[in-house]
């Protein structure tokens, strides 16, 4: 009866080595597998940062090719188109003053000298006109007029109608000069329509004078 005891007791120690030696085992093997996917896990990151760092130093090289290809093109297209606007308008403006100048000396002059020397409608009956009445008191002296200077001297104004002075018809000439730009009237004459007498007006009583001829 002894015997059969400690072969049980035996046996049963046995398999509990067993049982520790399996636990063992299957330790070491989860072990083992997880530092397996740890590794595979890191060198899956060491190809991945391996691909990322080939890939990142491609596209920088671009830009740089790019920028350097832009300034070349500007400095071309600018001085072609400046030096052709320059020499086009400025020309042109030069010969227009020349029409203003010559449209003023025209025609206003000789209109204005005409209507004094030209009087018309001579009188009736062998009457003298008014222009040779003029020549009659050019004729005058200076002294005989009381008058500064000879009648050719001064501006002389008249017209072909006349005034009745002490029952004759008389031609009115005007005497008058310019003085610094201002006309004085230097008197007033009138001839008779038959040359033979020469009036004045006296300013202070109205009555016409007759002047002898000297």
């Amino acid at each position: 009866m002894a015997d059969n005891r400690s072969d049980f007791s035996n046996r049963g120690n046995g398999l509990d080595r067993r049982q520790k030696n399996i636990i063992l085992m299957a330790v070491l093997a989860v072990v083992v597998i997880v530092l397996i996917i740890v590794a595979i896990l890191g060198i899956g990151k060491l190809v991945k940062n391996k691909n990322n760092a080939k890939d990142t130093p491609t596209p920088t090289p671009t830009p740089a090719e790019t920028v350097a290809l832009t300034p070349t093109v500007p400095p071309t297209a600018t001085p072609a188109v400046a030096p052709t606007a320059l020499p086009t308008v400025t020309p042109s403006a030069t010969p227009t003053p020349v029409v203003t100048a010559t449209a003023t000396p025209t025609v206003a002059p000789t209109q204005a000298a005409t209507p004094t020397v030209t009087p018309t409608a001579a009188p009736a009956n062998d009457r003298i006109t008014a222009d040779q009445g003029y020549n009659i008191l050019c004729s005058y002296s200076k002294e005989a007029l009381s008058i500064a200077k000879n009648v050719t001297e001064y501006k002389v104004s008249y017209d072909s109608s006349t005034t009745l002075i002490n029952g004759l018809n008389c031609y009115r000439y005007n005497l008058s000069e310019t003085v610094d730009g201002k006309v004085r009237n230097r008197g007033e004459f009138y001839i008779s329509d038959d040359g033979k007498s020469c009036f004045v007006e006296d300013t202070e009583t109205g009555i016409f004078v007759p002047l002898p001829q000297g």
